[in-house]
């Protein structure tokens, strides 16, 4: 399964430039849609439950998912996604609002679940003209910046996959 966010992790792990409002945050396959809904690894739930606990609900903008709940993601811009009913339960990604937290805790918090979760492939937009890409392969995130220099909608930039002249 693969879905999309945004972070900034360069080679090296060196931190790239910060990310604002976030304000698309797409899934892109298996399914297309906005947010992101990750299934959660086998006997990993309370993992991921351990790690969200440690601040208050919604920090992150990050849930889960129960399963057989037939969930939607609330998402604080576009509109609410329905993605139905799961076997396993899904680690929940909101699109839309202010990282109030900090786009760098937002990223060290999905490194932290990272390893509880399937592989997944999303990307997370800001209001301003950064695009970063999230890569979840065998329980490790990989995550850089794949478009800047003028604002453009993450389905756009999946659609053209050529964005400005700086990207």
């Amino acid at each position: 399964m693969t879905a999309i966010i945004v972070c900034l992790r360069g080679v090296g792990g060196d931190r790239l430039n910060h990310l604002g409002n976030h304000r698309e945050i797409r899934h892109v396959a298996p399914s297309a849609q906005l947010g992101v809904a990750i299934p959660i690894r086998d006997g990993c739930v309370d993992m991921v439950a351990s790690v969200l606990s440690k601040h208050e609900m919604g920090h992150f903008y990050t849930y889960i998912a129960e399963p057989s709940a037939d969930y939607i993601i609330s998402n604080m811009d576009y509109g609410k996604t329905p993605i139905g009913t799961s076997d396993t339960a899904r680690f929940i990604i909101q699109s839309g609002g202010k990282m109030w937290c900090g786009y760098e805790a937002f990223c060290d918090h999905i490194v932290d679940v990272a390893k509880y979760l399937h592989d997944a492939h999303f990307f997370v937009g800001d209001e301003l003209d950064y695009i970063d890409e999230f890569r979840i392969t065998n329980r490790k995130l990989h995550y850089k910046r794949v478009h800047s220099g003028c604002w453009l909608a993450v389905d756009e930039y999946l659609m053209t996959k050529q964005g400005c002249q700086n990207d």
